[in-house]
């Protein structure tokens, strides 16, 4: 690529940048990505729930597991997904650990 095309292109690019920056304010897209994950983790704890409680269930009336219906959960769940770490579900699985150990609870 010649050194003049590659210069326009990052005009180009930085041009865009900077109208995008002033349609939106940097701590709006911050707002917005925090409500995005947070959006996200909640759809994701709600399924994996969901699983929980689908290999626990006994009988045949288990629920079904739950998938979300949100449009940006797919495109979401395919970078966060390796990235959260539901607190709430990593605590109860020590603890169930630690019970079944004591012999407090059966496998």
């Amino acid at each position: 690529m010649p050194y003049t095309c590659f210069h326009e292109t990052l005009q180009k690019t930085v041009q865009v940048e900077q109208r995008v920056f002033v349609l939106f304010p940097v701590p709006e897209i911050v707002k917005k990505i925090t409500n995005l994950r947070t959006y996200y983790n909640r759809e994701l704890g709600k399924e994996r729930q969901s699983q929980d409680s689908q290999s626990t269930a006994s009988g045949g009336g288990a629920a079904e597991i739950y998938r979300s219906k949100w449009p940006y959960y797919d495109t979401l769940d395919t970078f966060l997904r390796d990235q959260v770490v539901l607190r709430k579900r990593l605590f109860n699985m020590v603890k169930n650990i630690i019970l079944v150990k004591l012999g407090m609870v059966k496998i």
